[in-house]
């Protein structure tokens, strides 16, 4: 049994604060531990490959397993995510120049939108 995430003393290698890539594991593993106390205690989330959701455009994920973590996580404060900028940007009229995408394309393509629903989150 896991004791509550404000208690200074957890089971060793269960911290508070937990960096991790995405993986429907982690979900998983958090949703396991009783009493909602897994979900409760993850405060960070980093992605550092963020880019590589929906890399096929051939068919789109219509989900984010990351960010249905994120959102299941309700005491997450801080969230990181890295895009590569082939991802992000498009060549426009000038084929050496890319412009971003727009901020709905990009909420689209990774799915992010449930994002907003994440009360506590302060940085992003």
């Amino acid at each position: 049994m896991f004791p509550p995430p404000e208690i200074a003393c957890a089971p060793q290698g269960w911290l508070p604060a937990l960096t991790f890539t995405c993986g429907r594991m982690f979900g998983e593993f958090f949703t396991a531990i009783p009493g909602n106390y897994g979900l409760r205690a993850v405060k960070y989330i980093k992605f550092p490959h963020m880019h590589w959701f929906n890399r096929s455009s051939m068919l789109l994920a219509p989900t984010n397993p990351g960010v249905e973590l994120a959102v299941a996580c309700c005491s997450l404060t801080k969230l990181d995510m890295a895009f590569h900028f082939i991802k992000v940007t498009v060549y426009n009229d000038n084929p050496r120049r890319r412009v971003p995408l727009s901020v709905d394309s990009v909420l689209d393509h990774f799915c992010l939108l449930p994002l907003l629903k994440c009360a506590n989150l302060q940085e992003a």
